[in-house]
C-alpha cells in the first residue's frame, strides 16, 4: 500500500484514475466505489482523477506519470478501443519510468469498445505496460449495457477524496440497555 500521508494510516491505498470525459469517469467511479464496499475498513483511499485528453503540456503528462509511479491501482476507463495521442503518450512515459509498483492495472469499457480486435489490441497494450510495471492486469469489460450501471449517488468531484463511512445496519430499538 501507498505512504501515510498526513491524516490517513499507514495503509493508503493510491488509485489514479484516468478517464476520456465524464462517461468513462463515472463508470470508473462505479468500480471505486465497489472497491471501497469491499475493503473500507481495512484500508484507507486516496484518489487523483484526471481527464487525460487535457493532457496536452508536459508539466501535466509528467505529473500523471509520477502519480501513476505511486499508485497501488491504476484504473483507465474508456468508451472506445482507440489508443488517442495523449493516452499513448501517456503510455509510453508511463512504460519507460521503471516503476514496479505491485499493484493493478485495470482497464475498464462500455459496451460500444469497438471491434473485438481493437479492444483485445488495447487490451494486449495495456497489459504489456502493466508486465513492465510489475502490476497485475485486470480488464473489465461488459457484455450488456445492463451490466454498467452508474453510481446512485452524486459522483464524486475530482478533487475529492472520498471517505465512506462504514456501512450501518438498520434496527428498529436502539440498543440501549439490553
Amino acid at each position: 500500500m501507498g505512504e501515510n500521508n498526513g491524516n490517513l494510516s499507514a495503509k493508503t491505498c493510491q488509485i489514479l484514475v484516468l478517464s476520456e470525459d465524464v462517461m468513462t469517469y463515472g463508470r470508473a467511479m462505479y468500480v471505486c466505489q465497489r472497491i471501497l464496499s469491499q475493503f473500507s475498513f481495512e484500508v484507507n483511499f486516496n484518489f487523483r482523477c484526471w481527464d487525460f485528453n487535457h493532457q496536452n503540456d508536459a508539466e501535466t503528462l509528467q505529473k500523471t506519470v509520477e502519480a501513476a509511479s505511486h499508485a497501488d491501482i491504476i484504473l483507465l476507463s474508456l468508451n472506445h478501443a482507440d489508443l488517442n495521442a495523449s493516452l499513448e503518450q501517456w503510455l509510453q512515459a508511463f512504460s519507460e519510468t521503471g516503476s514496479e509498483t505491485d499493484g493493478a492495472f485495470i482497464l475498464v469499457f462500455g459496451t460500444q469498445a469497438g471491434p473485438p480486435h481493437a479492444i483485445q489490441n488495447l487490451a494486449d497494450r495495456i497489459h504489456l505496460v502493466a508486465d513492465q510495471t510489475n502490476m497485475d492486469f485486470i480488464p473489465l469489460m461488459p457484455t450488456s449495457r445492463s451490466e454498467i450501471q452508474l453510481p446512485s449517488r452524486q459522483i464524486w468531484p475530482r478533487d475529492v477524496e472520498p471517505q465512506l463511512a462504514p456501512e450501518r445496519h438498520h434496527y428498529d430499538h436502539w440498543g440501549l440497555n439490553e
